[in-house]
């Protein structure tokens, strides 16, 4: 094994306990599928599963990077890509969504933003989430997959009952 073997199966022992806690996607049918990305940010996506909260994506979205096989591995094994595809439940026919955005400046204070979108949701249709910021300002845009607005989306306070 090639110390790059090592450093990489040692990131993957450290990072994968980490991940318990995640978003569990739903059996059956009557699901859609949400698209998770951003605008060069990364980012955690979070899914609201009622009567838990919000819960985190097993993966999360990563900043885009130079092309390199070495960054490629890396984001494998940190559970990070540029895109995050999971299903949601159709039960309830509306479904809400966010992000958690945590970054630290040089010498600077620690940047957070929670941001949340609920819309209506149908059973086989597909729908991107995608994280923006202005300025200070976090944002959330949810679209269908004809990449319209969806249906009644609205920006909601970060809870999830």
């Amino acid at each position: 094994m090639t110390l790059k073997s090592l450093s990489v199966l040692g990131l993957a022992l450290i990072f994968s306990g980490c991940q318990m806690l995640s978003y569990q996607e739903p059996e059956g049918d009557n699901n859609a599928t949400v698209v998770f990305s951003s605008d060069d940010y990364a980012v955690q996506p979070a899914i609201c599963v009622p009567g838990k909260g919000f819960e985190s994506t097993l993966i999360s979205v990563a900043k885009k990077r130079a092309e390199s096989q070495f960054a490629n591995d890396m984001n494998t094994v940190l559970k990070k890509s540029e895109t995050v595809e999971v299903k949601v439940s159709t039960e309830r026919k509306r479904a809400k969504v966010g992000f958690i955005m945590q970054r630290k400046h040089n010498n600077g204070p620690r940047e957070r933003c929670k941001v949340a979108a609920e819309f209506m949701i149908s059973a086989g249709q597909q729908y991107h989430a995608t994280f923006t910021k202005s300025g200070e300002h976090c944002g959330i845009a949810i679209t269908d997959a004809n990449n319209e607005p969806a249906t009644d989306t609205v920006i909601v306070p970060w809870g999830c009952q």
